[in-house]
């Protein structure tokens, strides 16, 4: 069975529009770690955003302020009537627009997909070399810091059509054959597909 990166297509279809900013309606995760400085901040659910460019709305719409999957309501709709799992979803508003002719009223309904789906993704099989370990918040220090196609740990994959590594790559989202099929089945637009 085949394995797929699940990508918005955006920088090789110019026609759609992205999310350039989150104007959060939820509460604000915010971390930082004392011992590596890392750290992050995103809303813990729910926000609206602000679209530039493009010409029409996509299915997938691309989340420059922060690697969301965001998804219009058909995408969901299909997903569901076909039993694609396990995922939680929460409502995107399209509020405001920059240098577009496009209306955030005609917007369609659009979610955040949190996938739930786990795997484990092999380091040494990927390429990755870990160089240290953070002794606070337990963040690897690893070269080269991304790299794809990234590999599946033999095992840690739970059948899901949708997956991700919760740990290491929180918004590298796989999935299978079967949803690929049922995206190209359904045209679902400004979708891509990176074969592992």
């Amino acid at each position: 069975m085949a394995i797929y990166d699940l990508l918005d297509n955006s920088p090789f279809e110019t026609q759609w529009t992205s999310a350039v900013s989150i104007q959060p309606q939820s509460h604000i995760v915010c971390w930082s770690c004392p011992g590596c400085g890392r750290g992050t901040t995103y809303p813990s659910d729910s926000f609206d955003v602000t679209i530039e460019g493009g010409k029409a709305y996509p299915d997938f719409l691309r989340c420059g302020a922060y690697p969301f999957l965001l998804v219009s309501e058909r995408v969901i709709a299909s997903w569901r009537n076909h039993c694609i799992e396990p995922i939680m979803t929460y409502p995107i508003r399209v509020t405001a627009s920059i240098d577009t002719a496009l209306q955030p009223a005609d917007a369609p309904r659009y979610f955040r997909v949190e996938v739930l789906g786990e795997c484990v993704i092999d380091l040494a099989g990927s390429g990755i070399v870990v160089t240290g370990v953070c002794g606070r918040c337990g963040e690897l220090e690893r070269r080269p810091l991304s790299v794809r196609p990234l590999k599946i740990l033999e095992g840690s994959w739970g059948g899901n059509a949708l997956f991700r590594d919760q740990r290491i790559f929180p918004r590298v989202i796989f999935c299978t054959d079967e949803l690929k099929m049922l995206s190209v089945a359904e045209k679902h637009t400004n979708v891509r597909f990176d074969e592992m």
